[in-house]
């Protein structure tokens, strides 16, 4: 165990601050221009198939995870449901974001954990389907001051695509813990484009 990790807890190589300098301080050259006729594809592709009942198999990058409904949703229950690894996605989003931002100020950080939950709207009662509400509690351990772990937290949910997607459909709420205490409590509004 090195110093850097006995005294801070979370390690985070050099690697992480040279990736974070050149997605977030240099600047990138702009993408080459789409071939005429073809289809817009983004940067990564996810796919899935069909296993049984409800389950789904999807793979991304040499990776694979499973998805699955529970029980009482005509599931076997043999992995998340769907909407837990959308939740989860938005909250790791904004945990690496946090660790990049707190990279680039060089701010260690000792232990951050986040819990995500969500607000589905009732249609039936006239409101809109899917989420409505999105509550983050982000919590950090550091010897750093309390601006600053706000700092970095608000830069990562701008920087974060998911929390920044999430934004468009939902309204967040964001309560922000720095060594056991509250030093934030935010929402962030549904954003237009």
């Amino acid at each position: 165990m090195s110093a850097d990790t006995a005294s801070y807890g979370l390690h985070v190589g050099p690697q992480v601050k040279a990736q974070a300098t050149r997605q977030f301080v240099t600047p990138a050259a702009p993408p080459p221009p789409p071939t005429p006729g073809e289809p817009r594809r983004g940067g990564f592709i996810v796919k899935s198939r069909a296993v049984q009942n409800l389950q789904f198999r999807a793979t991304v990058e040499g990776h694979e995870f499973l998805s699955d409904e529970g029980l009482e949703a005509g599931g076997n229950d043999a992995g998340p449901a769907p909407l837990r690894y959308f939740l989860a996605g938005i909250m790791m989003c904004h945990q690496v974001m946090t660790v990049k931002s707190a990279t680039l100020l060089d701010l260690k950080l000792h232990h951050l954990e986040s819990e995500i939950s969500g607000v589905m709207g009732r249609p039936a009662e006239g409101e809109p389907g899917g989420f409505v509400r999105v509550i983050l509690n982000v919590s950090i351990e550091s010897q750093n001051s309390d601006d600053q772990i706000r700092k970095i937290v608000e830069q990562a949910g701008q920087r974060c695509p998911a929390f920044v997607t999430i934004q468009r459909a939902a309204a967040v709420d964001l309560t922000l813990k720095h060594n056991g205490q509250v030093i934030q409590e935010r929402t962030y509004e549904v954003q237009s484009r």
